[in-house]
């Protein structure tokens, strides 16, 4: 229980986990990581999942343009795949 606003007390459930972040200290040198997804054996798809590799982990700014393009990408593919 803890004191709010007002005098009034919350209460939180006794079966509510906060879950733990994990915070590294050092950072990962990018040849010993594994990679984000494996070939699919689509070309188009490949293309496309090709560019979440192009983020630049430093511009955090141009991750939504890379997103936005791999989405369009994707989605066109899909979209030829109805036809």
């Amino acid at each position: 229980m803890s004191d709010v606003a007002g005098g009034a007390e919350a209460h939180e459930p006794d079966d509510v986990q906060i879950p733990e972040v994990l915070v590294l200290d050092e950072i990962i040198d990018p040849e010993l990581a594994l990679p984000i997804w494996e070939a699919t054996g689509n070309p188009e798809v490949d293309a496309a999942l090709e560019l979440i590799q192009t983020l630049d982990s430093e511009d955090i700014h141009s991750h939504v343009d890379v997103l936005n393009e791999v989405h369009s990408q994707l989605h066109a593919h899909m979209a030829s795949i109805d036809r």
